[in-house]
C-alpha cells in the first residue's frame, strides 16, 4: 500500500527535472518573442519565475526588470533577480517602461482587469505589451497525453531515476485513507486546470486566440500584432529534447501551435505605436 502511495504521490512542478525542461522551451519561445521587441528596449517581465528569460534578454542587450508573486519566486536556481510584488499593484512609477512582457502567465491571473490597468499605467507613451498565451490546441493535447505522462512518471519512480519528479512536502494534516484514494483517483483520470477560468475540460475554450483577442479589447487595448508561435509541446516532457525544434515546428503545423503571441497597446496610444513601427 505504501509503495502504491509513493508511486502516485503528487508531482513537484518546481523540481529541477521540470524547470530545466521549461527553460528549454522558453529559449525557443524567446527567439520568437524578440522579433517583436526593438533592441535597447526598457522592458518589464511579468511572471519572471526563476529569472531565466530576464537573464537571456539582458544578455541580448535589453534592459529588463522582472517581477513575480512571492509564492512563485521560490526556485533554488535563480538566473536573475526577480522582484516580489503583491499581485495587484506593480511596484513601479507611471510611464516607466517601453514594453511589458508575459509568457504563459495570463491564464493564472485571478483578476486580469487589475493587471491590465497596471500595465497601461507603467507603460510610456507609445509603449506596448507582448503576451504569449496558451492555445486551445495546447489545452486539448494536455488532456489527451495526461495518462501517458502519468505512466512515464510511475515508470521513472519504479526505476528510481534521480530526475524523477520529487514529492511535495508532507501536509500538516493527515487525510483519511479514503480521501487519499479519492485524490489519487482524480489525479489518474484528469489533470488539474492550469489557470483560473473554467475547469479541466472547459479550460481550452478560454485559450482560443479569439477569446484572448476579445479579452484584450474589453480591457482597453488594441491588438496591433498577433501570430502563432510555431512550436508544439504538451508541457509534460514526454520526449523532451529528444524531439528537436525542427520536428516541433512541423508538429505545430499538423497538431496546432502551443502558443500565440499578442502585441497590444492602450487605445489612447494606438496611433502613435502603429506609426512608430
Amino acid at each position: 500500500m505504501n509503495r502504491a502511495a509513493a508511486l502516485l504521490r503528487p508531482i513537484d512542478w518546481t523540481a529541477r527535472w521540470y524547470v530545466d525542461y521549461i527553460h528549454w522551451l522558453r529559449r525557443f519561445e524567446l527567439s520568437e518573442i524578440v522579433k517583436s521587441i526593438p533592441r535597447g528596449t526598457r522592458l518589464v517581465e511579468i511572471g519572471g519565475g526563476t529569472g531565466y528569460q530576464a537573464h537571456l534578454l539582458n544578455r541580448q542587450g535589453y534592459s529588463v526588470v522582472s517581477v513575480d508573486i512571492p509564492s512563485t519566486v521560490r526556485s533554488p536556481c535563480m538566473f536573475a533577480n526577480v522582484m516580489k510584488y503583491d499581485g495587484r499593484r506593480l511596484p513601479f512609477a507611471d510611464n516607466s517602461f517601453d514594453t511589458a512582457l508575459s509568457g504563459m502567465v495570463l491564464p493564472c491571473v485571478a483578476d486580469s482587469r487589475v493587471l491590465q490597468r497596471e500595465l497601461a499605467r507603467i507603460l510610456r507613451p507609445g509603449g506596448s505589451c507582448i503576451h504569449v498565451v496558451p492555445t486551445h490546441f495546447w489545452g486539448i493535447w494536455r488532456l489527451v497525453f495526461y495518462q501517458l505522462f502519468l505512466l512515464k512518471v510511475v515508470v521513472e519512480r519504479l526505476m528510481r531515476r534521480e530526475d524523477a519528479p520529487a514529492p511535495h512536502p508532507a501536509p500538516a494534516f493527515a487525510p483519511t485513507a479514503s480521501r487519499k484514494a479519492a485524490k489519487a483517483l482524480r489525479r489518474c483520470l484528469v489533470p488539474l486546470p492550469v489557470g483560473v477560468r473554467g475547469n479541466t475540460f472547459t479550460e481550452p475554450w478560454f485559450f482560443r486566440p479569439t477569446w484572448w483577442r476579445d479579452h484584450f479589447v474589453c480591457n482597453g487595448w488594441i491588438v496591433i500584432e498577433e501570430r502563432p508561435v510555431r512550436f508544439y509541446y504538451t508541457g509534460y516532457r514526454l520526449l523532451g529534447s529528444l524531439l528537436p525544434v525542427s520536428a516541433r515546428r512541423r508538429l505545430a503545423h499538423l497538431l496546432g501551435p502551443s502558443g500565440h503571441l499578442f502585441k497590444v497597446v492602450p487605445k489612447a496610444n494606438a496611433a502613435k505605436a502603429a506609426g512608430g513601427g
